[in-house]
């Protein structure tokens, strides 16, 4: 749906003999979560049937311990993000993140559209989202315990495959050959494959799958995001390939 939407906003600019080369850019990203304050909101669940060390379960022994798990409390995500624009209204992009945090890091890919919704000079507002494709790793801790007792080293950590859904508004400035741009986003990484993988008693290497549980929305994620482009904004609607301005028909 995404690149069919972006592929309409392209077309809708007439011929693109007669246009001149469009705006584009490309710069890097700086992001972090400002909500949930712990992340993920709550930790996941034993699939049925799946078993695993009753010292990486809370008392119920099928949620994940956050003895041993951690939730997230400060993290940083860094990336790249291309910019093309179909007119002064649709912009096309795709973006590459890595983010990183205590016992936490994350990769994605998202392809994304925006629509402007105020364009006053060289400052603009829009609203986008996206859809793409990228994954989260969650390391344990070794939680203390009490003198005499003996410590199991499990090495545990697990993975969640994700699909993330995003939506952002924001604003940017442009000059010719740079921009800026400061967005709020929201995201909700749609979880498929998860796996807690640990180490036996005997160091033996094990894995588990595991699943939401009873919150579909625990990687929600909301944040801002400030980013600077490289490229060129310069404002040429309407002209042709030449510089000049398209003739209006008689």
């Amino acid at each position: 749906m995404l690149p069919l939407l972006l592929g309409l906003a392209l077309s809708s600019t007439a011929h693109a003999s007669d246009l001149a080369p469009p705006m584009w850019g490309v710069g890097p990203t700086f992001s972090t979560i400002l909500l949930p304050g712990n992340f993920p909101s709550t930790l996941p669940r034993l699939k049925s049937g799946e078993t695993a060390p009753t010292d990486l379960l809370d008392e119920n022994e099928k949620t994940l311990s956050d003895d041993y798990f951690s939730q997230v409390r400060g993290d940083a995500a860094i990336g790249v993000r291309g910019l093309i624009y179909a007119n002064r209204t649709w912009r096309g992009a795709l973006r590459g993140q890595l983010g990183f945090g205590s016992n936490y890091t994350s990769r994605q890919i998202t392809l994304e559209i925006d629509k402007s919704l105020l364009n006053e000079g060289r400052i603009s507002a829009f609203v986008g989202g996206g859809i793409g494709i990228g994954g989260m790793t969650f390391k344990s801790d070794n939680p203390e315990v009490a003198e005499g007792v003996e410590q199991i080293d499990y090495n545990a950590l697990y993975k969640a495959q994700t699909y993330p859904l995003r939506v952002h508004a924001g604003g940017d400035y442009r000059l010719n050959k740079y921009m800026v741009e400061l967005a709020l986003f929201g995201q909700l990484p749609i979880p498929g494959n998860q796996t807690l993988y640990y180490d036996d008693k005997d160091g033996v290497s094990q894995e588990a799958q595991i699943g939401i549980g009873f919150n579909p929305l625990q990687y929600v994620q909301l944040g801002f995001e400030l980013s600077g482009y490289w490229g060129d904004f310069k404002n040429r609607e309407g002209q042709s390939k030449n510089g000049k301005k398209g003739k209006k028909g008689k």
